[in-house]
């Protein structure tokens, strides 16, 4: 009895140490093997948790490329994304069909790094960058809202010590990209200010220079009438090396002064490269004949400068004071056929997918939907008429600029033919004919006073067609004269084209003529 007892306690205490032998608790041991093993019991053991191994998930830094050039003294850093291409005088960045062209000479090497081509027309100014010690503009010319080049200080030369240097954004050659991307114009921007230089940048002071963009209004010439107030403005560019602050100022050097004053304080800063619409209020002298005032800038210290090559000659405004010519209508009595816009039944509605004509209060409103398209006109349906004095009432809306026009076709033979006479909302007119596939110029865009310019101004536009005689008209005053005998007769209508401005609206409110002759 005792030895069964003995037996069975001897076989419960042998079973129970096999199963705490394979049982895991945690702790990691070397099993002992089993003295029975087939008496061990199947027992699962605890799962062990497993860890992940730690990814570095973090976009490796890029770092830029830096470019040395030991000649000129300068260096810079640029993305890895821009190939470089380097000459003489010149280094070219490109990067998604986008060339940074870059330009740089000693101020004594006989060499041009001026941007090829130069801007053609007004920039539009698109804020500063700092370039070494200096701050320089940005110009665009624009296709929409959208920028195809830019011309960093507006593409004039930017001096340091006695280096001179350019920078021009554009799209590459046979590119047929329509605007440049705000993320490569970004990055252009970067690079442009990580220059360093190694030559010396305080060798010599900053220059005072002026360069003559264009009269804004009142040519040479224009007749006043005696004591008549005016308003002369000139477009000048800063193409020195110094910026002019608020303490410039315009300055009268010699001639007629016409009440002008003088000197006459800047009102905001011109960067060099940047342009500036300089004014000043005056009046035409008592006495008829020919007037000149000389004028020029003058800086911080009091020296005057100008324009040239050394910038010391002046610009000038130059009248004559006499009597106007009377109005063209005032000598031709009642027109023949006047229409008041209180219909559109005298006008064919013109719609296309840039172009539409619509009925408005008492006018019609011209629309040119999209900027950089043809000029598109719609024919009137009056008779065909063939010697007359036409004039045509137009009103501009907001906004209005540039080279935004409007204006007739006359003669047209039929709706695809004829002389076509326009403004612009900058003030200026053009002819041109067209015979249905060719463009023909007879006077390119040419500024007159007599044409108010900007939103919202009315305009009074005229032609006199007589035989082979083609006289220019602006608010009845004598614009231009010509000779062209393509069209002898034909019908009339207006059109409407955008240089800059979207959804461009110019009104129709009247249209009349006179019959000349038989």
């Amino acid at each position: 009895m005792r030895s069964k007892l003995f037996h069975s306690l001897l076989l419960v205490l042998i079973l129970f140490t096999s199963a705490c032998q394979n049982i895991e608790i945690g702790i990691e041991t070397t099993p002992t093997p089993s003295i029975m093993p087939a008496l061990q019991p199947s027992i699962t053991p605890m799962a062990t948790a497993t860890r992940t191994p730690l990814i570095n998930t973090a976009t490796p830094t890029v770092e830029p490329v830096t470019y040395s050039q030991s000649t000129y003294g300068f260096s810079f850093s640029y993305p890895p994304g821009w190939e470089i291409q380097q000459e003489k005088n010149s280094i070219t960045l490109e990067r998604d069909s986008i060339d940074l062209v870059m330009g740089f000479k000693k101020e004594n090497e006989d060499v041009s790094i001026l941007p090829v081509p130069q801007p053609s027309s007004t920039l539009s100014q698109q804020g500063s960058i700092n370039f070494l010690t200096q701050t320089i503009s940005r110009g665009a010319i624009l296709s929409g809202n959208n920028p195809t080049a830019i011309y960093f200080n507006n593409g004039v030369e930017i001096k340091s010590g006695n280096i001179l240097f350019t920078f021009f954004l554009t799209p590459a050659q046979q590119s047929t990209i329509n605007g440049i991307d705000p993320k490569i114009q970004a990055e252009a921007d970067q690079i442009i200010a990580s220059f360093v230089a190694t030559f010396d940048l305080t060798d010599s002071p900053c220059t005072d220079k002026a360069t003559f963009i264009q009269d804004i209004t009142v040519l040479d010439d224009t007749r006043f009438s005696p004591g008549e107030n005016f308003t002369k403005t000139w477009m000048l560019a800063n193409s020195g090396t110094c910026t002019w602050t608020s303490k410039y100022a315009l300055d009268f050097v010699d001639g007629d002064q016409m009440s002008g004053k003088s000197p006459q304080l800047f009102t905001s800063e011109v960067v060099p490269g940047q342009s500036i619409d300089m004014s000043v209020a005056l009046t035409a002298p008592a006495s008829n004949g020919t007037y000149r005032g000389n004028w020029m800038l003058r800086n911080v210290n009091g020296d005057r400068f100008g324009l040239g090559v050394d910038g010391d000659k002046p610009f000038w405004v130059q009248i004559t004071v006499g009597e106007t010519s009377p109005d063209i209508k005032q000598t031709l009595g009642e027109p023949a056929f006047k229409d008041t816009l209180a219909g559109t039944n005298n006008w064919f509605l013109l719609d296309t997918p840039n172009t539409k004509f619509s009925a408005g209060e008492n006018s019609i409103i011209l629309t040119a939907a999209s900027p950089g398209q043809i000029d598109e006109w719609g024919i009137s349906n009056v008779p065909p008429i063939q010697d007359f004095y036409l004039e045509v009432l137009f009103v501009t809306t907001e906004p209005c600029a540039g080279l935004d026009r409007y204006g007739v076709i006359f003669r047209a033979r039929d709706p695809n033919q004829g002389y076509v006479f326009g403004f612009s909302c900058d003030g200026r007119y053009k002819l041109y004919k067209w015979d249905g596939k060719s463009y023909q110029a007879i006077q390119e865009w040419k500024n007159s006073p007599h044409i108010k310019s900007g939103a919202g101004q009315t305009n009074r536009l005229g032609v006199y067609a007589v035989g082979n005689n083609l006289k220019l008209y602006a608010n009845g005053q004598l614009l231009s004269e010509y000779t062209d005998d393509s069209f002898s007769e034909g019908r009339f209508g207006v059109f409407i084209g955008a240089d800059e401005t979207e959804n461009l609206q110019v009104l129709l409110d009247e249209a009349a003529y006179w019959k000349i002759g038989n």
